[in-house]
């Protein structure tokens, strides 16, 4: 009696699981032929009859069966997209190119985000935070454009634009362009694996990874603090080791960390769980490919040094101060940002320029050059404005200009503020 119960009891839970299966596929069914009809009355709408044709005869769909009125496929993808908003705050990413996913496969099967088409020769790759960690090539050497010269390219950065900057250039240069150059020299030798640049602001921190960006042929990462945020739980984690496993399949390469004290402040004690987290995997990655990786540089900027972990110090072999312009680096900085006007001064009024402008950063001078382009300006709407065109003709560039520019260009960086970064290079500095 029992043997026929559990007999009876498994024929009819087959019986479910058969009736369950053929109602999964009749769904699957429908949603085909919904989908195909949606598809089919887009095409009839847009006039795209032949292709309607070939879809009726390629898929043999059912013409008996036709969409209900106020169903529309511009209609379910609005739809959807709204959902997609609502739930995620952020619109579906729909397309994309397939060419780069498939180059992307090729060299890494592991790496999900991964760039499909470096440019080097001074590109820089940049990690935007709304494009769902996506790598936009931005090419700041144009000349594989036919059509723009690298003389008209605003974008271009040499080391010549780095005026006064001649130490961190050269440290830059060994551990960037050097060893790819000249590697018989660095035969059985490791060549820097992190610099760091700290400094008053407005110094050229900045624009020393750019010409770096430029000059030297690799792939440059140039990423913030806003690249890795994120809402979900272990995401920024994963977003920097897809950025360190990407730089090594686009080796030489560099990562220019922007104000990396945004991701490694030194106080643990106020930081959140997500961001201890964040910093240990940053702090194993950065130590992790220093043994194994030669072609990998690692460059960060800082206004605050004092604020940076101590773990993370170590991990920069050079440590470099971008001090404040001398007297003759002044002139210099003045004279290149002034080198689209007429300027001729005598020795003597550049000599006291430079003594005028001393505590002046090269951000400071260079919002002068543009406050005597100011000047200039405003001269030429005075004449405009009384109708006088014809008397539009350029005049030089007096001492007098430049004295009333740095009149109102005042210093942004005081004594006080340098004598400390003086005083953290002497205890923990390696220029």
């Amino acid at each position: 009696m029992s043997l026929n119960l559990t007999t009876k009891h498994g024929s009819s839970k087959n019986f479910l699981n058969h009736n369950h299966l053929d109602k999964i596929k009749t769904e699957a069914r429908n949603r085909r032929r919904t989908i195909l009809h949606l598809i089919l009355s887009y095409l009839k709408e847009n006039l795209l009859e032949n292709t309607a044709e070939a879809l009726i005869r390629e898929t043999q769909l059912d013409t008996s069966y036709q969409l209900c009125e106020n169903v529309e496929l511009d209609v379910v993808l609005q739809e959807y997209q709204s959902y997609y908003y609502t739930k995620f705050q952020k619109y579906p990413k729909m397309v994309h190119k397939v060419e780069d996913q498939e180059k992307g496969q090729k060299k890494e099967k592991n790496i999900k985000r991964l760039i499909s088409n470096s440019v080097k020769d001074g590109n820089v790759i940049q990690l935007e935070e709304n494009s769902d960690f996506q790598f936009n090539i931005i090419p700041l050497n144009l000349a594989i454009n036919q059509s723009i010269s690298v003389d008209n390219n605003p974008t271009k950065t040499s080391w010549i634009d780095c005026l006064g900057l001649e130490a961190a250039i050269e440290t830059l240069k060994e551990a960037s362009i050097y060893p790819i150059l000249y590697p018989e020299a660095f035969k059985d030798l490791t060549p820097w694996k992190g610099v760091l640049l700290h400094g008053p602001p407005g110094t050229g921190k900045t624009l020393l990874a750019k010409a770096l960006a430029c000059e030297s042929g690799c792939s440059f990462f140039n990423v913030t603090s806003s690249t890795f945020t994120s809402k979900w739980r272990g995401e920024s984690e994963k977003l920097i080791k897809d950025l360190f496993d990407t730089a090594k399949l686009q080796s030489p390469s560099t990562i220019f960390f922007d104000e990396i004290d945004a991701l490694m402040p030194g106080t643990k004690e106020i930081q959140h769980e997500a961001s201890k987290r964040f910093q240990s995997e940053l702090l194993t990655l950065l130590d992790g490919i220093i043994p194994n990786e030669g072609q990998i540089l690692i460059l960060a900027s800082t206004n605050s040094p004092w604020d940076l972990d101590g773990a993370l110090l170590r991990r920069f072999d050079k440590r470099v101060l971008v001090d404040m312009p001398s007297k003759e680096c002044r002139q210099k900085i003045l004279k290149h940002h002034l080198r689209n006007l007429q300027c001729v001064l005598s020795p003597e009024e550049m000599d006291d320029i430079g003594n005028i402008s001393e505590g002046y950063s090269g951000s400071d001078l260079k919002s002068a050059a543009k406050e005597v382009g100011m000047i200039f300006a405003r001269e030429r709407m005075k004449i405009v404005e009384k109708g006088e065109r014809r008397n539009l003709s350029a005049r030089q560039v007096t001492y007098k200009d430049i004295c009333q520019a740095l009149q109102k260009v005042r210093p942004s960086v005081n004594s006080y503020t340098c004598k400390k970064y003086y005083q953290w290079q002497n205890l923990h500095g390696a220029s």
